[in-house]
């Protein structure tokens, strides 16, 4: 769904650490990201020992360890940490391998574009997007992941160095010079700062459906706002990143990745995922109970299902 966190986000630790609440279906819900971003990561990384800022679940660091990576998560909410360290439930991948019943399920693998924003500079066209999480048909898309609890800024690397260094959906929570300097002091020479987010959208009809639900039963809310037509979204938090990266120094130039593609919901799946993101983690029962039945309505009425139209948005930056 679109979010349009604070440019002050990285203060805002309640809705950062409430995420945990329900992990099980955090990582359930949650969309992955394309093998094509994973695969870019892999390749442009001098080695593959990673360190995984916001490990959350462990849905960014099963993907990198599918492909080969050696992962230590580091992660404030000692409830995410304890499901990432024990893993997803095992399960058997399907023909592509796309965990079954996961949220790569359904990836409509229609993809590609360039950057739109007029950089002259890092600027990738990832055309013919492969969405399919990495694995083979019939092999377990599982496992745990090393995870130390505390947060990024916090967190002692106690002399350990790492090939990449990633955070799909949790930069905006770290300082963005403060853990960019940190990201500079524990990569290897030609290391990668890569920090992602998923972007979706429904069509502009049903985001209004949505809004007018928010209207009504949180009106004025950073839910309602999230909705509202021209939200900023993730591309201000990309600017902020590469912003911050600059101003550590140790780094090249930034680059910008850009990945498009599409996933179709639906009713219970979309319904599903709501309350994982931060404008519902901390909503009571009752408000999430008429939330749900308000958007859910409004899926009812174009057929039961929705296609969300993704980008997943990547700041990229070597270690010189």
């Amino acid at each position: 769904m679109p979010t349009s966190p604070s440019e002050q986000s990285h203060q805002a630790r309640q809705i950062a650490e409430s995420f945990g609440i329900d992990p099980e279906r955090y990582d359930r819900a949650r969309p992955r990201y394309p093998a094509d971003l994973i695969d870019q990561i892999v390749a442009k990384s001098p080695g593959k020992s990673v360190l995984d800022v916001g490990i959350g679940t462990g849905i960014v660091a099963r993907q990198l360890q599918a492909a080969g990576c050696t992962v230590l998560g580091v992660e404030p909410d000692a409830r995410m940490a304890e499901f990432a360290r024990k893993g997803a439930e095992p399960t058997v991948a399907q023909e592509g391998g796309v965990e079954p019943g996961s949220a790569a399920t359904d990836f409509a693998l229609r993809g590609g574009g360039a950057w739109t924003d007029g950089l002259s500079r890092g600027e990738r066209d990832t055309g013919g997007t492969d969405l399919t999480p990495h694995g083979e048909a019939g092999h377990v898309l599982a496992g745990g992941v090393e995870v130390e609890v505390t947060t990024f800024e916090e967190w002692e690397a106690a002399g350990r160095t790492f090939d990449a260094v990633v955070a799909g959906q949790t930069w905006h929570w770290v300082e963005p010079v403060a853990g960019a300097v940190k990201a500079a002091a524990v990569l290897r020479a030609g290391g990668l700062l890569s920090v992602f987010w998923n972007d979706g959208r429904p069509s502009d009809e049903l985001a209004e459906a949505f809004a007018a639900v928010y209207r009504r039963v949180l009106p004025g809310s950073l839910a309602e706002r999230m909705w509202a037509a021209g939200s900023v979204g993730y591309g201000a938090l990309c600017d902020k990143a590469a912003e911050g990266i600059r101003q550590a120094g140790g780094f090249a130039e930034p680059e910008r990745w850009r990945f498009t593609w599409e996933r179709v919901y639906t009713r219970d799946e979309w319904l599903d995922q709501l309350p994982t993101t931060g404008a519902h983690t901390r909503l009571t029962p009752e408000v999430m109970d008429e939330v749900l039945a308000g958007v859910g309505a409004a899926i009812d009425t174009v057929g039961g299902s929705i296609v969300v139209g993704y980008t997943t948005l990547a700041v990229t930056a070597v270690r010189e």
